[in-house]
């Protein structure tokens, strides 16, 4: 699945940065909220979900949701970032907790012991 994220991600920025440009959409209503979940969804899929990428995953769909919420109901800009300042003190409590997995050891050459 890793190999094909980046192609994803590309297209779907692409069809919706075309919607926008033929005025089939207000890129401010769908765009930048589409691309941070998207890259918050990227961390996740290129990482896994652990307590590296959790958070800033995470972080990245709260602020994109918030801005989608703010575009439909027509909220102030100021009341998003004490929202999201709650949120990520939520996804922190979760990630301090125990309940995500820590991160693998990826990369990381074996040392021989001879």
């Amino acid at each position: 699945m890793r190999r094909f994220l980046t192609p994803l991600l590309l297209v779907a920025m692409g069809v919706i940065w075309l919607l926008a440009e033929l005025d089939m959409v207000d890129a401010s209503t769908i765009f930048w909220p589409a691309v941070l979940g998207l890259v918050g969804i990227s961390v996740w899929l290129d990482d896994g979900i652990n307590r590296n990428s959790f958070p800033l995953g995470s972080g990245f769909l709260l602020a994109g949701a918030l801005m989608a919420w703010r575009a439909m109901h027509d909220i102030r800009f100021g009341l998003l970032m004490p929202w999201w300042m709650i949120g990520m003190g939520v996804v922190l409590l979760v990630n301090r907790s125990g309940v995500i997995p820590p991160a693998a050891n990826r990369g990381k050459a074996k040392r021989d012991v001879e």
